[in-house]
């Protein structure tokens, strides 16, 4: 996401990936109250940000999820049961 203040109409760009599969730079400014689609581009992502990054390429293990609030509630409340 890129803010542009100052440029008229305060506006901000995303990169969206549309239905076709096609990436575009679409650009939004506020009008008052309003945001409105002001721009769209096609999108193509530069060749060292193409690849997603990977911890194992580094040689490090990803980090182990830790469990949700709900599953660790889960767990108190079996725990508390006697089961």
């Amino acid at each position: 996401m890129q803010v542009h203040p100052g440029e008229g109409w305060p506006s901000f760009s995303l990169i969206v990936e549309e239905k076709d599969g096609q990436r575009y730079r679409r650009t939004y400014a506020f009008q008052g109250f309003r945001v409105r689609l002001t721009g769209k581009q096609p999108w193509n992502p530069p060749a060292e940000a193409a690849a997603p990054y990977s911890a194992e390429e580094e040689g490090s293990a990803p980090a182990p999820r830790s469990k949700s609030w709900p599953a660790r509630l889960w767990d108190k409340l079996r725990s508390l049961g006697g089961r």
